[in-house]
């Protein structure tokens, strides 16, 4: 199920004209992240039939909790910096990915208005989203933005049901590699490294498992592996320990 977030919206035009959009392309989860001081006569105003969208929609106080459950995180942004993520998608290929998440949650993330989504929100993205257009005018509509989403959505049936599996929620695939760093951190991987060093792997394993569609199952049996390449050798060493002589023997 695809779900459209809109991350700190200020323009309650926008939440109408969104809601409007949604409809328009059979989309119909709204969720609104850190949303304050909406005027709803002006979302009803500018969702007009639409407005059964915002009435159901759910409200969160931060991105985190709002996409704890989602098992792929997409987040739009048209800005290419230098801590970005190296892959982006576009609408196309996001419709394309789609079907691999059916039996899942599907979060596809809008900014604030002014200034998009900010560096720890597009932390929290396994993917990146972005529209292609002009260079020195590429900067779109909220309203706008979404329908060209849901559009390339609806156009290229990415809401059929085709093969596909139960795939991990945000929340457990964070826990594995908060348990693999751990680990990491257990065997002294991270002693000899610069600063910051825990902080780029925690940040690059995301990315990379973020890209990887995987299936509850994959969670847990690549725990299971983490788990024995820490404790095999430790058992060894103790099995070891326990056949040399003891002191006074």
């Amino acid at each position: 199920m695809v779900h459209i977030v809109l991350c700190r919206p200020e323009g309650s035009a926008n939440i109408g004209s969104v809601c409007r959009a949604m409809q328009a392309m059979n989309l119909h989860s709204l969720i609104l992240a850190g949303a304050h001081e909406i005027d709803e006569q002006e979302v009803r105003k500018w969702s007009l039939k639409a407005y059964g969208i915002y009435e159901k929609a759910r409200h969160f106080p931060d991105l985190a909790t709002a996409i704890a459950p989602m098992a792929w995180v997409v987040g739009a942004s048209r800005r290419h910096g230098q801590h970005r993520k190296r892959y982006f998608l576009t609408p196309e290929d996001l419709a394309r990915e789609l079907p691999k998440y059916d039996r899942g949650q599907v979060a596809l993330i809008f900014g604030n208005e002014k200034n998009g989504l900010n560096q720890q929100e597009l932390r929290l993205c396994h993917s990146l989203l972005t529209i292609p257009a002009d260079d020195e005018n590429g900067s779109l509509n909220l309203s706008h933005a979404v329908q060209i989403c849901a559009y390339a959505l609806f156009r290229c049936g990415a809401r059929e049901k085709r093969n596909s599996f139960a795939p991990a929620t945000q929340k457990e695939t964070n826990e594995m590699i908060s348990s693999l760093l751990q680990h990491m951190d257990e065997a002294g991987i991270f002693r000899a490294e610069k600063p910051g060093v825990k902080e780029l792997t925690y940040s690059r394993l995301y990315d990379i498992f973020g890209r990887i569609p995987l299936h509850a199952a994959d969670i847990k049996f690549l725990r299971h592996t983490f788990d024995k390449m820490i404790y095999a050798p430790r058992k060894r060493h103790e099995a070891l320990a326990d056949d040399l002589p003891k002191e006074g023997e």
